[in-house]
C-alpha cells in the first residue's frame, strides 16, 4: 500500500512539472545570457516564443527546464518553423545557449521527441511574442511586463539605455515563472 501511494505521487509530480510553463528569453550578447532580454514568461509545452526583435536571439536561457526529458531549442524563422539551430539543451535547471554569432528569431521547449516532431511538422501549438523586458539595476534583475503597444519594446530598451530606472521601474512587473 504504501508503494502505492508513493508511486502515485510520484506520477502526478512528474506530470505536473512537464505541463508547467518556462521562461524563454532572447539576449543581445553572443557570450552570455545577461544584460537586458526580451522574453516570454510561462510559456506552455510545444508553444513558439517568436517575432523576437533584431537586436536580441544571440545568445537564449530557459528557465527553468524542469526535468531531465524538457529540452530547450531555437531556429532562425520567426514562427520556429523553418531553420533550426542546434541549441541542444537539456534539463533539469536554467541553461543558456550562446550562439557565437548565429541569431535565434524564435525559441521553444518541449519535451524528447516532441521537440523534434513539432519541429519537422512545424506543427507548434502557438506563437506567441514576448511578454516581458528583463533588465538589471545595480546588480539586481527586474521584469517588466512589456505594453502592446507597437514600438513598446524600443522604448524599453531607449530607456534602459539613457540609464532612466525610474521610469522603468514604474512599468509593471511580471514574475519569472517558478517552478
Amino acid at each position: 500500500m504504501l508503494f502505492n501511494n508513493i508511486f502515485t505521487i510520484i506520477v502526478v509530480a512528474s506530470v505536473a512539472t512537464l505541463v508547467h510553463g518556462i521562461d524563454l528569453c532572447a539576449w543581445p550578447s553572443a557570450n552570455s545570457c545577461s544584460g537586458i532580454a526580451t522574453c516570454c514568461f510561462g510559456v506552455a509545452k510545444n508553444a513558439c516564443c517568436g517575432n523576437l526583435i533584431q537586436t536580441v536571439g544571440f545568445s537564449v536561457s530557459y528557465r527553468p527546464l524542469e526535468s531531465a526529458v524538457a529540452f530547450g531549442q531555437a531556429w532562425t524563422s520567426s514562427n520556429c518553423g523553418a531553420g533550426p539551430i542546434g541549441t541542444n539543451q537539456v534539463g533539469p535547471g536554467d541553461r543558456c545557449w550562446t550562439g557565437l554569432g548565429v541569431k535565434a528569431n524564435s525559441i521553444a521547449w518541449a519535451n524528447f521527441g516532441d521537440a523534434r516532431r513539432a519541429a519537422a511538422e512545424r506543427n507548434f501549438t502557438e506563437t506567441v511574442s514576448p511578454n516581458a523586458f528583463v533588465f538589471s539595476n545595480k546588480g539586481v534583475e527586474k521584469a517588466i511586463r512589456i505594453p502592446e503597444y507597437s514600438g513598446a519594446i524600443d522604448t524599453l530598451i531607449e530607456l534602459y539605455q539613457k540609464g532612466d530606472f525610474a521610469t522603468l521601474e514604474g512599468y509593471e512587473t511580471i514574475e519569472r515563472t517558478e517552478v
